[in-house]
Parts: C-alpha cells; structure tokens; sequence
C-alpha cells in the first residue's frame, strides 16, 4: 500500500510553497496538524533533493537538510537533542572532507559539552562555504515542549546568530506551546517559540481532493477497486468525503477495504460507512489518536459540536471572545474546524471524527468522563479545573474494571496503594481517598448520579459509584 518513494513533486503544492518561501528567505517556519494528518510523511517530502531542487532552483545545491525525530531520542531533554544534531552533521562534514571530531557526541553525558561541540562543528561548516545552510527538520515536538526547559529553544535562536542566519528550522507538531499549558514555564516556552519562528506558523491539514484521489488510487490495486460495486471515481468521492482527506484515517480505510474486513454496498452513504468503519478497532484507535493529540481547549471546544457543526456562540462561557477566536483560528489552521462562509459556522472536517465524538461525549449520555492520561475529568461535558492525583485515578480505574462487583476494602488497597490491608491504618485512609475522589468529581454521596466512562485505556467500561457498600456495585465495602 502507498509503498512507491517517490511522490509527485506538486504533493501537497500550496503547503509546500508556504514552507519553501520560509526557507528561501534564510527563516524558520512551524508545521502544526492533528496525529496522522502526515507531517512526517510531509517532512520527508519537502527533504527530498528533486522537491528542493523544483521550489528552490540553485539554492538547494548549497542546501543540506537534518532529519531529526523526538520519538527517536532515548530521553526527551536539551542533552538528548544537542547530541543528535551533532551527530547528524557527521555526513555534512565529510563531503566537505572535514576530519570528525574524537568524541561520539552520542556519548557526551554533560549538556554544555555537547552544545559546544555543536557550536563547534557549524562553525567549521560555514567556514568551508560561504553559502552553506542547514536546515534541521524537528519532528514530533510536542514532548519536548513540555519536558523540556524554554533554553533550548533559545539556543537554537543562538545557534542561528552565529551562523548568521544559516542554520533554519522546520519544526513540526500537534500543538503549539500555546496550547500546551499555562504554567510559568510554558509561557516562557510559548514565548521563545514565537521568537524562533517569528509568527512563520503554517498548518498541516488533510489532504486535498488531488492528492487524495491519488492517495486512494495508489493504495488499491486495480483488480480490486474494480470489483467493488461502485466505479473508481465514486470510490474516491467516498472516501474522501468519510475520511476528510486525513492521511492516517484515508490509509486504515483502505488497508480495511484491501483486505475485506470493511464491506462496501452500491449505494452506500457516508453516515453508513463512517458507522461502519468505527465498529472497527483499528478505525477506532486511529480516532482515538487523533482526538488526543488536540489541545484540552480544542477538545472542549468541539464537544459542542450539533450534526458535525459549531458555531462560536455554543463554546463555553468561560472562554473570553479573544479566547474563542484564538481556538477556532487554530483548529482552522490544522483543518480540523472548515467554515462556512454563507452561514458563518464551521463544520468538522471529517464524519468518521464527528461520529467518534458523538459516540464517546454524547449529550444523550451526561455525567462524569474521566481520561486516564490527562488526569482530567468532565461533568456533563464541562472540563473540571482540578487535576485528578494518582490514587483517586487508581481508585476509580480499580472500581470501573471490577463493574458489577462489591469490592473489598482488602483488594481495593492492595489495588490503590499496593500494600495489605490494615484495618488499624487503612480504613481511614480509604474513606478519606473516596470523599476526595468524590468532591473532585463533584458527586454528591446522598445522591450519586454520575456515569463514568473510562478513556484512555483501550477499552470502554460504564459504571455507577454510590456510597452506599452493601447494595451498589462497584464500591467499597
């Protein structure tokens, strides 16, 4: 599937031109996209010595790219990435007959050795020719953003200053700082991002229809999609439409179709299909990605979504008019969010999400929603400001996997605190960690009400908590 390297040159045209106009004028620019929306795939792309050559012309020869991933690194800390781009420009140095240096920089355990060896090493570069640039592509950078301290994204900035401008980046991720948090340490980190890219922020959105269409032709074999009850045209049409063009979702469709695990009819439907295709783990998963790899503020914002539409006015009220404006700008620029320029609303770019939506924060389905990853929960589709701590995600996760049980005190603290029970020590401690739970929850014990759904762990698990120990399930007694 999809397994020929070479893509046209006109890929992904008008993305490419933004990027391309970043490096031409010696910038540095950011890719933002949702998970599997094909930055990566994008990247590599824009790598390519041919599509260097047909947007840049004579610039490209004097242009070396470094492909940098953060998945790729052992630790996500500044060290981690200062040694690998000293490693990366191991290559650049030899067609420029440069002696590498001793030392491995995949072996340097001190942060200011291995950024001064990177120092180093550009400076002999440019030394050697006058009109070399670099341009270190950073992928997947979410993780670092969070993890790691604003100085690197400094450095980098320093880094360019002493190249005098020959040293860009391109650097790609789900969300920007911005979105990440509103910690002190994130503000600093949003703002040395903006310094680096100075405003240069581009969005990766799904596929057009072209490369698309091209995308699907590829990807099945022609004695395939000719046994499928609807012409090759109409195939695409489909798909495109079901799918929204998002590279990830389009690929999972496909292999689906390949290998007969998804059934086509003649007059098949866009809403049949998008049911089909999330009654399928793997669909599912893909979904499940995507909706994680959105910011907490975008995630609120299209739980709001009515029949796959959304208009400012339903965003939640604890949002100022500039904060709603910034999120709905942002989930423009990665395409998540498409508007209607005749009715002034936006509708969502993809069915299969919007049914994916639907089916995990249905309004039909109020109460609490707890994510395991997040630490984060809802009530009735509201984001609850407090964090979740461990032992009360322990707790609650404990109680929805044992639905439709009485569970003891002796199982529920060897599940929570992993240790025996002691009913000199424990029974408080337990009755203290459930009020807690509770009023994170915003239950009330003489009335419990809510459902949890459980997210984050592969699977689905409904329940209700109640105070009571002898009658309700799932408790502790």
């Amino acid at each position: 599937m999809d397994n020929k390297p070479e893509r046209p040159l006109q890929f992904r045209w008008q993305d490419a031109e933004n990027a391309m106009n970043a490096l031409r004028a010696g910038n540095s620019c950011a890719l933002l996209g949702m998970d599997g929306v094909g930055k990566s795939r994008f990247m590599q792309h824009l790598a390519t010595p041919s599509v260097l050559e047909h947007y840049l012309g004579e610039k490209s020869k004097h242009m070396y790219c470094l492909l940098l991933s953060a998945h790729e690194l052992t630790s996500i800390s500044a060290l981690a990435c200062y040694r690998r781009m000293a490693l990366l420009l191991n290559e650049v140095m030899r067609r420029y007959d440069l002696p590498p240096a001793e030392e491995n920089p995949l072996l340097l355990t001190n942060e200011d050795i291995a950024s001064t060896l990177l120092l180093q090493r550009v400076e002999q570069l440019m030394q050697q020719d006058e009109q070399l640039t670099l341009v270190y592509f950073f992928d997947e950078l979410d993780s670092v953003y969070t993890q790691v301290e604003p100085q690197f994204l400094r450095f980098l900035q320093a880094l360019r200053y002493r190249a005098q401008g020959r040293v860009c980046y391109v650097l790609a991720s789900n969300n920007p700082p911005k979105l990440l948090g509103e910690t002190r340490t994130r503000k600093q980190m949003s703002d040395a991002f903006s310094e680096l890219v100075n405003g240069r922020v581009l969005g990766v959105r799904p596929l057009e229809r072209e490369d698309a269409y091209l995308l699907i032709e590829r990807g099945l074999p022609a004695a395939l999609h000719e046994g499928f009850p609807l012409p090759l045209v109409s195939l695409q049409r489909l798909l495109f439409e079901v799918t929204g063009g998002h590279h990830g979702l389009l690929r999972t469709t496909l292999l689906l179709l390949e290998q007969g695990q998804v059934a086509l009819q003649e007059r098949e439907s866009i809403t049949t299909l998008s049911e089909k295709l999330l009654r399928n783990g793997t669909i599912n998963s893909k979904c499940e990605q995507l909706w994680e790899s959105l910011s907490e503020p975008e995630q609120q914002c299209l739980k709001q979504l009515q029949k796959g539409q959304l208009v400012k006015a339903t965003v939640s009220q604890q949002l100022t008019n500039r904060q709603v404006n910034d999120l709905f700008a942002w989930l423009q620029l990665k395409g998540v969010l498409v508007e209607s320029s005749r009715s002034k609303t936006y509708r969502c770019f993809s069915p299969v999400l919007v049914a994916y939506i639907s089916q995990q924060f249905s309004a039909a389905s109020p109460g609490l929603q707890i994510d395991f990853t997040r630490y984060r929960c809802w009530i009735d589709g509201v984001l609850q400001p407090d964090y979740l701590r461990p032992h009360e995600l322990r707790l609650l996760r404990y109680l929805a996997d044992h639905a439709g049980e009485v569970c003891s005190r002796r199982d529920t603290t060897r599940a929570v605190y992993n240790e025996a029970y002691s009913s000199a020590t424990d029974d408080a401690r337990l009755d203290a960690l459930v009020e807690r739970t509770r009023r994170h929850m915003g239950d009330d014990p003489r009335a419990p009400r809510f459902l949890i759904t459980v997210r984050g762990a592969g699977h689905q698990l409904n329940e209700y908590l109640s105070r009571d120990p002898q009658v309700d399930r799932g408790n502790i007694s």
